[in-house]
């Protein structure tokens, strides 16, 4: 019947729509990915965190270029420890072509092996904005207790000095 095709497409429209809705919210992005082939699926979101050109071809070797120097040994070892069959969960840096450095979390799992083929399936968030939030509000913590110490310090030289005066003007 061409009106339930008509509404379960429209139906799968809605679904989709708020899914990508959705990852846009929380700066998510999926994937698929054949390591073998090095063929990737990856959404809208994913493409987006990381400014790549949605009609570029996206090779492990692409994403591997974009992350920072510093945490390449990490990012290299969770891989290996992932081809073996342990889930992949890192946090890391990447360099953007724009030069942005970007904070991102990525957990991916291996679902299957196709003739020894490893296929991951995981997400990627940016968490960049959140790191930077949780830092500025670590300083915050650290500036208020400081000023605490320092108005405790004030108050005790106050009572201090009013207890040394009161012998002397007797």
């Amino acid at each position: 019947d061409i009106e339930d095709r008509k509404r379960a497409e429209a139906e799968l429209r809605r679904a989709y729509d708020s899914f990508a809705a959705a990852q846009r919210l929380s700066h998510t992005g999926n994937f698929t990915a054949d390591i073998v082939a090095d063929q990737h699926i990856w959404s809208e979101e994913l493409y987006r965190i990381f400014e790549f050109d949605p009609a570029m071809k996206i090779t492990v070797q692409a994403v591997r270029d974009m992350i920072h120097p510093e945490d390449l040994p990490s990012f290299e070892a969770a891989f290996a420890r992932s081809l073996g069959g342990a889930d992949f969960d890192l946090v890391y840096r990447i360099v953007t072509p724009s030069g942005k450095v970007k904070l991102l979390r990525s957990l991916a799992h291996l679902v299957e092996r196709i003739a020894g083929r490893p296929l991951f399936i995981g997400a990627i968030q940016d968490v960049t904005e959140y790191k930077t939030a949780e830092e500025a509000l670590d300083r915050a913590r650290s500036e208020l207790a400081h000023v605490a110490r320092v108005t405790t310090l004030g108050a005790l030289t106050a009572s201090i000095a009013h207890e040394v005066n009161q012998p002397l003007s007797g």
